[in-house]
C-alpha cells in the first residue's frame, strides 16, 4: 500500500510547507492534544532523560516533551529536510532540542544509549514497522520506555449505513495515506515479538460531527483518488463531494478515526 508521507522528502517546496502547516494545525486539535498528555502521563521518565522521536515533523511531539522536567535533550529526525527546516525554526533558542535529517529504521546512535523513544504517528506509514521496532528495541536502554501512538485506519468511517458511497472515498485515501492501516490490531504482537512488555494500552477516538476536521478532508482528497484511477468520472465525483457537503449542512455528517497509545519498556 502506498503512502503519501514515504515520497514526502522529494516533494516540491509548496506541498512541503503546506504539510508543515497541517501537522501544526493538527497538533492544536484538542483530542489529539488529550491523546498526546495521555501517554506523556504513562512514561516514567528518569532524571536527565534522553528521548529520540524518529519520523517528528515540525517538531511538535519534541516540543512538548522538552517540556517534561526530567527531559535534558530531545533528538527528533524526518527523513524530509522541508520538515526538519520548519522544526528547526520553531525550536530556536531552545537548548533541550536538536534537529537532523534521517530515517527511523537506522537511526545512528549507539546501542541501549537512550532513555525514551517516541513513535507518533509513523509505523502506519512506514513500510516495515518491524525494522523501525528492532531499532527502538537497540538503542533503548534496557528497562528504556518505548511509546507508540497511532490511527486505526482500518476503522476509520464516514458511512451512515452499509454501502454508503461516501466511505469508498474514504477507503480510497487511506489506500494511498497508511502504508500500515492494520497496524493498530497488529500492535500487540509487534511490540511482544521485539522485546517490549506493554505497560498501558489505551484506545481513544476522533470524531467530527460538524464537517470541521479531517473527515471531508478524506472524502475531498478520496475523489480525486478515484477519479485519477478511472473508477470513477467527473460528474460523480462532483456529486460526492457534493453529497459531503449537504450533510455537513443538513448535520448528519459524521467521521470517526481511532486511534491507540501504548507504553512499554525494553526487556
Amino acid at each position: 500500500m502506498s503512502d503519501f508521507y514515504q515520497t514526502l522528502a522529494e516533494a516540491d517546496d509548496e506541498v512541503v510547507a503546506a504539510t508543515a502547516d497541517r501537522l501544526e494545525m493538527r497538533a492544536r486539535d484538542p483530542a489529539q492534544m488529550a491523546i498526546l498528555e495521555s501517554y506523556i502521563a504513562d512514561i516514567q521518565f528518569p532524571t536527565d532523560a534522553v528521548v529520540f522521536e524518529p519520523g517528528c515533523g515540525t517538531g511538535v511531539v519534541c516540543r512538548r516533551l522538552a517540556q517534561v522536567p526530567e527531559v535534558a535533550k530531545v533528538h527528533g529526525h524526518d527523513l524530509a529536510p522541508g520538515l526538519i527546516a520548519r522544526a528547526r525554526e520553531l525550536a530556536a533558542g531552545n537548548q533541550r532540542l536538536e534537529f537532523a535529517v534521517g530515517g527511523a529504521e537506522r537511526s545512528g546512535f549507539d546501542d541501549a544509549c537512550l532513555d525514551v523513544v517516541v513513535l507518533h504517528t509513523l509505523l502506519s506509514h512506514v513500510p516495515e514497522p518491524l525494522a523501525v521496532l528492532a531499532e527502538a528495541a537497540r538503542i533503548l536502554k534496557p528497562g528504556g520506555w518505548l511509546a507508540v501512538c497511532d490511527a486505526d485506519f482500518s476503522k476509520l468511517s464516514v458511512a451512515l449505513g452499509p454501502g454508503d458511497p461516501l466511505q469508498a472515498c474514504a477507503q480510497a485515501w487511506v489506500s494511498e495515506n497508511a502504508a500500515n492501516a492494520w497496524l493498530i490490531p497488529s500492535l500487540n504482537g509487534l511490540l511482544h515479538a521485539n522485546g517490549f512488555a506493554i505497560r498501558t494500552f489505551r484506545g481513544h477516538n476522533r470524531t467530527d460531527l460538524r464537517g470541521i476536521g479531517t473527515g471531508p478532508t478524506w472524502i475531498e482528497r478520496g475523489t480525486r483518488i478515484l477519479l485519477r484511477r478511472g473508477q470513477i468520472g467527473p460528474d460523480l465525483a462532483i456529486a460526492l463531494n457534493a453529497e459531503c457537503q449537504r450533510r455537513i449542512d443538513a448535520r448528519q455528517f459524521y467521521a470517526t478515526l481511532p486511534f491507540a497509545t501504548a507504553v512499554a519498556t525494553r526487556l
